[in-house]
């Protein structure tokens, strides 16, 4: 005897087939918009800036592809969703790979300015207003 599959079947096997070919994404992620947390999209400057936006926090998360641990191999926090670099000498992080390699050979102290002047650099890479630090 045959076996006899009826449309009902054939369509939850298709629907089985397909579903379980996509991969799935977290609930919150990294997209080209900048971080998805449920039906919304916030910009890249928004992840990591110390103000959790998502319900899940994962917009601030340190937990490995959250917020602000997008590049878990470079050591260095994903502030406003960018990959910071890190010099292994001081153990500063930086926003380009070539400052990174600059403080690797240099011999002075940290650099504490950031690009667009009025800002304080942390050792971790993020940068706060002048007027914060004391």
């Amino acid at each position: 005897m045959g076996s006899t599959i009826t449309l009902t079947q054939t369509t939850l096997l298709l629907v089985i087939c397909l579903s379980s070919a996509q991969p799935s994404l977290p609930l919150s992620h990294l997209a080209s918009c900048g971080w998805v947390c449920g039906q919304e999209c916030m910009v890249h400057r928004m992840i990591c800036d110390g103000y959790e936006q998502c319900d899940d926090n994962s917009d601030e998360g340190k937990e490995s592809g959250q917020g602000c641990n997008l590049y878990p191999d470079s050591g260095c926090y994903s502030y406003k969703g960018r990959e910071h670099f890190k010099c292994k000498r001081s153990g500063e992080c930086f926003v380009s790979q070539r400052k990174a390699a600059m403080c690797e050979v240099s011999t002075g102290p940290p650099i504490r300015e950031c690009e667009g002047g009025g800002m304080w650099k942390c050792l971790d890479g993020r940068c706060v207003e002048s007027e914060q630090v004391c």
